[in-house]
């Protein structure tokens, strides 16, 4: 069986693990963050292509308030993984990226995730893998 190609609709299987709120696949425990934390780190990463944004545009993007959105930016920024940036124009606005340490964790989660990924499809084969994926898709 060719892992590789089953790679994207493993990938595809797992966003709707992850929409389903069933399944963590990465979910890394040693970076000490909580799973709504790295999706917010991971949200910020892929919103504006990893440029800085305002947490404002990243609260409307995640639907969450600002007291949620600040709350998890902080506890990122505590663990290194978000830099904050005042604007040297207007003082009063501040715009939030993902640090090196954050795009670190990131490319150690996407690995993990694949690794995850890959033992899944050994360990299921694929048939059943296929079979999997085609039910997956048709739920989500």
């Amino acid at each position: 069986m060719d892992s590789e190609k089953m790679l994207e609709p493993a990938q595809k299987a797992e966003a709707g693990f992850r929409s389903l709120k069933r399944c963590r696949i990465g979910h890394d425990l040693i970076s000490g963050l909580k799973p709504s934390e790295h999706f917010t780190l991971w949200m910020l990463h892929t919103i504006n292509e990893g440029k800085r944004v305002m947490p404002s545009h990243l609260a409307r993007k995640m639907e969450l308030t600002m007291p949620a959105i600040t709350h998890q930016l902080k506890a990122l920024e505590k663990h290194g993984y978000v830099a904050r940036e005042t604007s040297r124009i207007d003082r009063r606005r501040v715009y939030v990226s993902v640090s090196e340490e954050g795009r670190r964790l990131l490319e150690r989660l996407k690995e993990r995730r694949r690794e995850l990924m890959h033992g899944f499809i050994e360990y299921l084969g694929e048939e059943d893998t296929v079979e999997l994926l085609l039910l997956v898709s048709r739920a989500v």
